[in-house]
C-alpha cells in the first residue's frame, strides 16, 4: 500500500470521528441524551417566591439577607423593597405572590419573617430561612430550607419546592415537597422544622436565654431539608404565610 492511500484512509477514519462527535452534540436536540451536553448543560438558578396565603389581611414580611461574598448583599429592589442593606420590608395583599430569580453563581441565603423583624428575647418569632443557589461553596454544597421556630412562633406558614432536584431530610425522609409549622410546642416530627428551644434540632444547647421551657426535640435530625446546589438547584421555592398567632 503507497504512502498516498495510507493517508487517505486516515483522513477518511478522521472525517468519521470527527463527524460522530458533531452528532454526539446535536442529539439532546433530537430527543436523546449526549454525554457532552450532560457535561456541560447548564443548571438555571432557583427561584424564591414570598406569597400570602390569607384571604383577608395583608401582611409585612421582613427580608433578611446575610451577606457577603458570592452572595446577594442588598435588599433594595428585592420584592419592590426601596431601602438599602441586609434587611428590607414589604407588604403582601392577600393572596399576592412575589418571585426573585437571582443572577447565576449569585446565592440567596437568609430568612423572610411576617409581622415583625427577627427576634430572639423577651419573645421570639417564627423564621423561615433558606441557603439557595449557593453552588460557589464547592461541588458538595448543599442547597437547604427549613423553619425555625428555636425563639418562638408567631406565624404559621410553609415551604412548598417544586421543580430542580428532589429534597431531602435524612434517611427515610426524600422528595419532600413541603415543609411547616405548627404552634408553640407542637412541632416535634414536623420535617424541616427546628422546634422551640431546640437550636440542636434533636436536643436544646444554646438556645436564647429567654427560652425557659424548650419543646420536645426532634427525635432524628430532620430539620433541615436539602440537595446539590451545583448539580439539583432550580424550580421554585415558595415561602407562603398562612396566619399570625398570638
Amino acid at each position: 500500500m503507497t504512502n498516498k492511500a495510507t493517508q487517505n484512509i486516515l483522513l477518511a477514519i478522521a472525517s468519521i470521528l470527527f463527524a460522530g462527535f458533531l452528532w454526539s452534540l446535536q442529539f439532546l436536540g433530537s430527543g436523546g441524551t449526549s454525554i457532552f451536553t450532560d457535561c456541560y448543560k447548564e443548571v438555571s438558578p432557583t427561584t424564591l417566591s414570598v406569597k400570602n396565603s390569607h384571604p383577608l389581611d395583608t401582611v409585612t414580611v421582613y427580608l433578611t439577607l446575610s451577606g457577603g461574598e458570592h452572595r446577594m448583599s442588598d435588599v433594595y429592589a428585592l420584592y419592590g423593597i426601596k431601602t438599602s442593606g441586609l434587611q428590607g420590608q414589604f407588604q403582601l395583599l392577600p393572596q399576592q405572590e412575589l418571585s426573585y430569580t437571582p443572577p447565576n453563581g449569585t446565592a440567596l441565603i437568609g430568612n423572610f419573617t411576617f409581622g415583625e423583624p427577627p427576634i430572639n428575647c423577651p419573645k421570639g418569632n417564627t423564621r423561615y430561612e433558606f441557603t439557595l443557589n449557593n453552588s460557589f461553596q464547592g461541588i458538595n454544597a448543599q442547597e437547604t430550607v427549613d423553619i425555625s421556630c428555636v425563639a418562638g412562633v408567631n406565624a404559621i406558614g410553609e415551604f412548598t419546592l417544586k421543580g430542580g432536584g428532589p429534597w431531602t431530610a435524612t434517611t427515610g425522609y426524600t422528595n419532600i415537597q413541603s415543609i411547616f409549622n405548627r404552634h408553640l410546642y407542637e412541632n416535634r416530627g414536623q420535617v424541616g422544622v427546628f422546634p422551640y428551644g431546640c437550636d440542636d434540632c434533636t436536643s436544646s444547647k444554646n438556645p436564647p436565654k429567654c427560652v425557659k421551657q424548650h419543646a420536645p426535640a426532634q427525635l432524628k435530625p430532620i430539620c433541615n431539608v436539602s440537595r446539590n446546589a451545583t448539580t439539583q438547584r432550580g424550580g421554585t421555592v415558595t415561602c407562603e404565610f398562612i396566619t399570625l398567632v398570638k
